[in-house]
């Protein structure tokens, strides 16, 4: 929310809250976090080692998912272009000029 109201303020929304309300929910939950190192830190390793976990599922899941449809989507525009290319070649316009226009209406 801090970063949106600095980088775009122009957004509209919903509602507006103080600047101070965000800062001092962050400054809790930091403080909560670290609280919980400091009195447990053998059980908050194994929940950050559980978080941790999840990077490499959503890097082997959704991260690779993302880049496989940009790939898909990208060879589709090449192959689009290939199969225009083939048929400007079949049909035998060329750069917009005919070889030989009976050929080409014969074919047709």
């Amino acid at each position: 929310m801090m970063y949106l109201r600095w980088k775009k303020p122009e957004l509209k929304r919903p509602f507006k809250l103080a600047l101070v309300v965000p800062v001092i929910f962050t400054l809790c939950c930091i403080f909560i976090v670290v609280l919980s190192f400091v009195e447990a830190p053998e059980h908050s390793g194994y929940g950050l080692l559980i978080n941790a976990l999840g990077i490499p599922v959503y890097l082997l899941f959704i991260y690779r998912k993302k880049q496989a449809q940009d790939l898909y989507r990208l060879h589709g525009k090449g192959n689009h272009k290939l199969t225009e290319a083939y048929v400007c070649r079949r049909s035998g316009d060329f750069g917009g000029r005919r070889r030989n226009t009976e050929a080409a209406d014969v074919r047709r």
